[in-house]
């Protein structure tokens, strides 16, 4: 999915700017008109494509992520969230780390930031979902 906004971007003649890792993030220059920060790391739509190193895709590695505010994705989740509004779209929120972050962030800076999301039914909620929703 990313690899196709990235060449929709490029096609419309953007400069654009993948950041995956800490290195990428070192190498902003400046004149890039949009920049990409995949902070829980890529995998290619086209194959032969390296994956990023590392995904996170577990909660335990999001606990990870959540004790250790050095890393260059929660300092640039940080830097974002305090100079700009962030509007979401089709987040869970279930990231334990994010959360985390929006919170830290309103109580320093009280800048508010939005979601949008499908608004589920009762009957397509399972019954995890109900128990903590209901």
């Amino acid at each position: 999915m990313e690899d196709i906004l990235e060449d929709t971007l490029k096609q419309s003649q953007l400069k654009v700017r993948s950041i995956v890792n800490n290195n990428d993030f070192k190498r902003i220059v400046g004149d890039e008109n949009v920049v990409i920060y995949y902070v829980h790391g890529k995998v290619p739509f086209r194959s032969g494509d390296p994956i990023s190193e590392p995904i996170v895709l577990a909660e335990t590695e999001y606990y990870h992520l959540q004790n250790t505010l050095s890393l260059w994705q929660n300092r640039i989740q940080m830097d974002l969230l305090s100079k700009t509004t962030v509007l979401m779209l089709g987040l869970s929120l279930s990231d334990p780390n994010l959360r985390n972050l929006l919170e830290l962030n309103y109580l320093q800076t009280g800048r508010r930031h939005y979601l949008i999301k499908k608004l589920l039914l009762e009957h397509e909620l399972d019954d995890e979902m109900k128990r903590r929703l209901l």
